[in-house]
């Protein structure tokens, strides 16, 4: 007699048992690893943070978009620098794309009007 295995397969993540943040969390900290693991050190993850944060008010819409899902890859290490870049912006689509992702990352609600220094 032989035994017969039974087979679960998942066809998509929405069918997966594990809940979608948790996911998102784990690509967050495989990419952070990944960068660690290259030798990426943080003066050179900072710039490119500055950078994305700085086309977050470009002209170029896919750019924005590109610069808004990097960021949420990069996830909390970004926050420091979003906030600073939060009260210097005079860009209305930068304030609140940054609103947008402090939001996520922290949890709190922001006015992204507020010029006055974000906590």
């Amino acid at each position: 007699m032989s035994r017969r295995r039974k087979t679960v397969r998942v066809e998509s993540a929405t069918d997966s048992l594990i809940p979608e943040r948790f996911i998102k969390k784990f690509e967050e900290l495989v990419g952070l690893t990944a960068d660690i693991a290259k030798g990426e050190d943080r003066s050179e993850r900072n710039a490119e943070i500055e950078k994305l944060i700085g086309q977050l008010g470009s002209r170029l819409f896919k750019e924005r978009e590109n610069a808004t899902q990097r960021l949420r890859t990069i996830g909390e290490p970004s926050v420091p620098l979003l906030e600073k870049a939060a009260n210097d912006s005079s860009s209305a689509e930068q304030r609140v794309r940054i609103h947008q992702l402090l939001v996520e990352f922290k949890g709190e609600t922001v006015d992204p009007n507020d010029r006055k220094r974000i906590k």
